[in-house]
């Protein structure tokens, strides 16, 4: 099987594909909330800074723990 950017595997359910793009693109809602406080003077901003390390962290895991568990099959 010929593996291309941007492609799946047909036999990779979308299921897989959409919980892994979910946990990895999650931290970017507060990252951009952060920007956002900070470029127009909310206030706070610095704290959303910290939910976007934990849920970056919690994505890494998380995809790093469904990359070791497809290797080891």
């Amino acid at each position: 099987m010929t593996w291309l950017p941007g492609s799946r595997a047909a036999e990779t359910p979308v299921l897989w594909t959409i919980s892994r793009m979910t946990s990895t693109a999650l931290a970017t809602v507060p990252c951009t909330l952060a920007g956002l406080s900070l470029i127009l003077h909310w206030g706070g901003g610095l704290y959303w800074l910290v939910p976007t390390a934990l849920l970056g962290i919690a994505g890494a895991v998380y995809n790093a723990w469904v990359l070791l568990v497809e290797i080891v099959r």
